[in-house]
């Protein structure tokens, strides 16, 4: 069972230390068990290790064994099935959970019948607060100070878009040194949501933009760009359907702005339970057979005060 417990921790130096054993010999010991099943368990990142598809499989084996064993020590019955039941808490933003979760959760509880799942949907004020109730979070470059295991789970192109009466007004960006002298709007639960990263040519340009309205969600910084209130950035497919009947206008079309990371953290201050890693794996692996399009999912960022494990 020591691979349940290596995925469940998050990595090998956590399950090492939960178990009190050493490193190397949880490293060497997962080495052996993927020399006798043949194929790899675990793909090892310098960020995160991340479950193979056989990895996976793996888990959800030990969690029926764990199961089985679990019950008969207990002497609660006789009987060999034993379903994962559980109520799981998950906490992300409403940009996030319309735009991209909420079929997957959907899916998972078709295919989990015993699995509860409890959405709770967090913004910029409440997030710091409610982390700790959660069992996951789901979230984009969330700014909070709470200790987390963080890991990702996909990533996202973005542009920059603006309201055609807004570029009627104040004229159409040209440069990203441009948006320094015109009316953006950004989301305050975002680190450096002031500071717009862009490429082209192989150079970088940073600008900090003059911040007129602070929204709370990505969906408020769309809502707020299509009112005409400034230039905003954000997902492309979170801006595509209104490019599309006129309400938007991408900018700045020959530069590349940075990507954001989709990630899941599990609070330090939670127990680990076998329930949230089958769901936190099941995510990992619908979200990796998407196709990296920018109207879907594709790159990266980070969590202010959230750890990485490795």
């Amino acid at each position: 069972m020591l691979f349940a417990h290596i995925v469940q921790s998050g990595g090998i130096s956590r399950c090492a230390d939960m178990l009190g054993m050493e490193r190397t010999t949880v490293s060497r010991r997962l080495k052996n068990l993927e020399d006798y099943l043949g194929t790899p368990l675990l793909i090892r990142s310098p960020n995160q290790m991340t479950a193979t598809k056989a990895g996976r499989r793996c888990f959800q084996k030990c969690v029926k064994i764990q199961e089985i064993v679990d019950s008969v020590a207990d002497g609660a019955t006789t009987k060999l099935e034993f379903p994962v039941s559980a109520s799981i808490v998950v906490a992300a933003s409403a940009d996030i959970v319309e735009s991209c979760l909420q079929p997957k959760l959907i899916a998972y509880e078709k295919s989990n019948p015993d699995t509860e799942i409890r959405r709770q949907l967090l913004s910029a004020s409440t997030i710091d607060c409610d982390l700790p109730l959660a069992d996951l979070l789901i979230t984009w470059q969330a700014a909070t100070k709470i200790d987390a295991q963080v890991r990702k789970l996909a990533s996202v192109n973005q542009s920059i878009y603006a309201s055609p009466a807004f570029i009627e007004s104040n004229g159409c960006p040209n440069r990203p040194d441009d948006l320094r002298d015109v009316q953006c709007v950004v989301a305050r639960s975002l680190r450096d949501n002031d500071i717009w990263k862009f490429t082209r040519h192989g150079a970088t340009h940073r600008v900090r933009v003059k911040c007129h309205f602070d929204a709370a969600t990505l969906l408020e910084v769309r809502e707020a760009a299509i009112a005409g209130i400034g230039c905003c950035q954000i997902p492309v497919f979170l801006a595509e359907p209104f490019v599309r009947c006129g309400r938007l206008v991408k900018v700045l079309t020959n530069y590349r702005t940075n990507r954001r990371n989709l990630v899941t953290a599990t609070p330090e201050i939670r127990p680990s339970r076998r329930s949230v890693t089958l769901l936190r794996l099941f995510l990992e692996e619908a979200f990796a057979s998407v196709s990296v399009e920018p109207r879907i999912l594709a790159a990266s960022a980070n969590l202010v005060g959230l750890s990485v494990d490795t």
